[in-house]
């Protein structure tokens, strides 16, 4: 499924979403001058969302690695961190054609499917922003930037993401949330 949230261009900013036209202005006129988003970020951010142009404009959550692995677990791990470790080992000791060595280690395909929805910088971005109320679904010409959220786009994809597909998005973002008085700093990656 894909979703997307844009700004509204309006006054006062006091609702999700709106932007005030002169900050827009701003922002657009410091990327035409810069080449880069106006990103007025707070002091010391309590996150940090980071920006992947080359990703296709992917969004991470305190991840400067727009690549990270996930870990790697033994099956008392996988269970204990991602589902209710106590009732599995209950029901592996239940289950006689099933035994499993709880120390050995998983492999990486099961890792994966459940860390990349839950723990990875793009799922954790997704997470949070979905979260906050940011961005208007519908509207008409007023709305400027545009994030993109991905939750399985394509048939047997378990990809969980924001995408903000340019500058002007970010320094929309980040007025948005300073407004609404979220200590998240929004940087572009490397």
């Amino acid at each position: 499924m894909i979703t997307r949230r844009h700004f509204l261009l309006g006054a006062p900013a006091t609702a999700a979403g709106i932007v005030l036209p002169r900050f827009f202005d701003r922002a657009l006129s410091y990327f035409e001058n810069h080449g880069e988003p106006l990103l007025l970020v707070p002091k010391q951010p309590d996150q940090t969302l980071y920006w992947f142009q080359d990703l296709d404009g992917q969004l991470v959550l305190d991840s400067p690695d727009p690549f990270p692995e996930p870990p790697t677990l033994t099956w008392r791990e996988y269970y204990d961190r991602y589902f209710d470790g106590a009732a599995y080992y209950e029901a592996l000791d239940e289950d006689d054609d099933e035994w499993v060595d709880l120390d050995a280690e998983v492999d990486m395909e099961f890792v994966v499917d459940v860390w990349s929805r839950s723990e990875s910088p793009q799922s954790e971005a997704y997470h949070l922003l979905s979260g906050l109320e940011i961005g208007l679904d519908k509207g008409d010409g007023t709305f400027k930037g545009e994030l993109i959220y991905y939750d399985g786009p394509m048939p047997g994809s378990d990809y969980l993401g924001v995408h903000a597909p340019d500058a002007i998005t970010l320094s929309l973002l980040q007025a948005c949330l300073n407004e609404g008085g979220h200590n998240i700093a929004v940087m572009v990656g490397d």
